[in-house]
């Protein structure tokens, strides 16, 4: 269902009538300018669709004339794309003119999936062929040995590669603080060590 004429509540009788059949629908936002000049695309309009409608397939019907917009609707939430498709622009029917040839429709296919991928899921973990790389960043090192007991001085601890060891950025939680067990010089800085609340 493309939206464009249609306010909010013009679209929510529609699929009403849709639900209420038990029809499978996607929502497309959609721009009736031929050609749509980028400014007017308004990607905030599929995610009030999303938000609207919540159990609706959310695209977009791009009229623009290249392929950016469509692209970069991916990371706005757009799951379905609708392009005009021409074998040659210059033929003069009505719609060639901000249709897509057979090279730019294959440049879009590879391009959404490209973009698709991109999106993953919300993490801050490490993945897999990310983990590798730990030993390029920076953490906290022992040093020098310090006996169980011991407070950690300035000069205990440093900020060195690999990344084993608590981030740089909790340096001044860490001194000052006992360590639990004997520690090694060129041993990683970990929460096991120290003795109290690092708060971190």
């Amino acid at each position: 269902v493309s939206t464009g004429m249609n306010d909010i509540d013009s679209v929510r009788k529609t699929v009403r009538i849709l639900e209420e059949h038990n029809i499978q629908y996607a929502l497309l936002h959609t721009t009736n300018l031929y050609p749509t000049p980028p400014n007017l695309v308004r990607y905030g309009a599929m995610q009030e669709l999303q938000t609207e409608f919540p159990n609706a397939v959310i695209g977009l019907s791009d009229h623009t004339i290249d392929n950016a917009t469509s692209i970069a609707s991916i990371a706005m939430g757009a799951c379905l794309i609708e392009k005009h498709v021409t074998l040659d622009r210059s033929a003069g029917g009505p719609d060639d003119s901000f249709s897509l040839e057979p090279n730019d429709l294959m440049n879009l296919c590879k391009d959404t999936e490209i973009a698709w991928k991109s999106l993953g899921v919300p993490s801050y973990n490490l993945k897999g062929s990310e983990a590798a790389n730990i030993k390029l960043r920076r953490s906290l090192y022992f040093v020098k040995s310090i006996k169980a007991g011991q407070t950690i001085k300035p000069g205990d601890i440093k900020s060195i590669r690999p990344g084993y060891g608590m981030p740089p950025k909790n340096i001044n939680k860490v001194i000052g603080k006992k360590v639990k067990v004997d520690v090694d010089y060129a041993t990683p800085v970990t929460e096991d060590k120290i003795d109290g609340d690092l708060d971190v």
